[in-house]
């Protein structure tokens, strides 16, 4: 009995210990990834402008900044979250700040709060993308309707 005993709770903690180094081994590869991919973004990436239009708060998290950009007229979404901006609330949201992106994946972006874009020209300029943009969008959903 004490045998089948010590053999259960061998078990449990064996089958345990594996489920916690599966878990930090993806938990690891994560990071190390989003790293590569931030390191990759600051030394190749291309420069543009990013607007944030929404903020969440996680129930257990920091804030989360939502924004948007566009590469050759195409529309891209990205998050941000406020591990580097503790204070991160309203005042960032319907602002445009710097961004870079990788050229050859233009999904992977990063957004510099500190780099608040003011000048009138870029923004009209990034107003202009939005709407060539939405006609392309529009022009997709039409031929999709029509069978082209």
């Amino acid at each position: 009995m004490k045998k089948n005993l010590k053999m259960i709770i061998n078990k449990f903690f064996h089958q345990k210990y594996k489920i916690v180094i599966i878990v930090v081994g993806i938990l690891g590869f994560m990071l190390v990834r989003g790293k590569y991919f931030n390191n990759r973004i600051e030394k190749e990436g291309v420069s543009s402008i990013g607007y944030v239009y929404d903020i969440n708060w996680g129930g257990n998290t920091s804030p989360f900044l939502y924004y948007t950009y566009y590469v050759n007229d195409e529309k891209h979404k990205n998050i941000k979250n406020s591990e580097s901006f503790e204070n991160l609330d309203d005042r960032y949201v319907k602002k445009y700040y710097r961004i870079k992106y990788l050229k050859d994946n233009p999904k992977k972006s990063i957004m510099y709060l500190d780099k608040r874009i003011t000048d009138s020209l870029l923004i009209n300029e990034f107003i202009e993308s939005t709407k060539r943009s939405r006609k392309k969008e529009i022009e997709t959903v039409r031929k999709e309707q029509l069978g082209l």
